[in-house]
């Protein structure tokens, strides 16, 4: 009987196992290198939701990174994964777009919070923990329109969360607090069902250990706590070749990550060439979901879709 008691013991776990690290660790399940995904941060109509689902007899799309400041709801939300497109809610980790009484932001000389001046964002010590009980619980106030992940994935039924600003602690900001920006996307990771993803943006850094601050241990806890990574400005990167060589290697593997790319351009200024290069340096080359949008991300453009073979 001990014999048929040790071999339950093991069955469950590896059932366990298998059940609970094929969802929190690795690739985002069910997509392939001929996907489609967008990301968009305008308002919602019925007619956005039938394009984007197929129902107006173009492709679906596999999935979408959406902005909860927007009308965005949960019947949008249940629409959009009823038809099989996977959402995932922003959440900006790094960066605090309003001026709060909280003292979770990064001080100037004068003590006063540190801002970006292209976005007018406040940086945040991602240390601070009163930032991290915002995060998870936060509730819209006075119109800001921002919720904690709590609300994005409980209320709003997100696949999962795109995080974004976690450059704010690149070796080249002048803030270096790699270590605790890691601690926070692991307490994310933890916090959430583990049938949920995260996608990261950017954060090339964490990858590669020739950084100053970047140790093989700090690599690996970074890429085993996201299931997606979002090169932002990709065309546009300077040592493009480096990075996409170091981002495919570590993408590989059970404890791998999805790729996607971002770039910006100007409608009138999109052309066949343009789209024939972006498309054979993501999809064929290395297998990675391209988008192109405008900056402001408000309206949704589907040259991917209509032009990438």
């Amino acid at each position: 009987m001990k014999w048929l008691f040790a071999f339950f013991i093991l069955l469950a776990s590896s059932l366990f196992y298998h059940y609970f690290f094929q969802f929190s660790h690795g690739p985002i399940r069910g997509l392939r290198r001929d996907s489609l995904y967008g990301v968009y941060y305008g308002n919602w109509s019925d007619d956005l939701v039938q394009t984007l689902t197929g129902m107006r007899g173009q492709r679906r799309y596999d999935l979408l990174i959406v902005h909860p400041r927007t009308n965005l709801n949960r019947d949008h939300v249940d629409r959009l994964k009823a038809a099989g497109v996977k959402v995932f809610c922003y959440l900006s980790i790094g960066e605090d777009s309003f001026l709060h009484t909280d003292h979770w932001y990064l001080q100037d000389r004068d003590g006063k919070p540190q801002r970006n001046g292209a976005w007018g964002s406040y940086f945040v010590n991602p240390a601070s923990s009163s930032w991290h009980e915002a995060l998870k619980n936060f509730r819209n106030q006075e119109g800001e329109g921002w919720y904690g992940y709590d609300y994005l994935i409980h209320t709003l039924g997100c696949d999962g969360l795109f995080l974004d600003t976690v450059d704010v602690v690149s070796p080249w900001s002048g803030f270096s607090a790699m270590e605790d920006m890691v601690s926070l996307i692991e307490e994310i990771r933890k916090n959430i069902p583990h049938d949920r993803s995260l996608i990261v943006n950017r954060g090339l850094f964490f990858l590669d250990t020739k950084v100053a601050g970047v140790t093989e241990t700090l690599k690996n806890r970074f890429r085993k706590s996201i299931n997606g990574l979002l090169f932002e400005n990709f065309m546009k990167e300077d040592n493009r070749d480096y990075w996409a060589n170091l981002v495919s290697n570590e993408s590989r593997g059970r404890d791998g990550f999805t790729v996607f790319t971002l770039d910006y351009v100007e409608p009138q200024r999109v052309d066949g060439s343009y789209l024939r290069s972006l498309c054979h340096t993501t999809r064929t080359t290395h297998g990675w979901l391209p988008y192109v949008s405008t900056r402001s991300l408000d309206q949704f453009f589907h040259y991917v879709r209509d032009d990438c073979e």
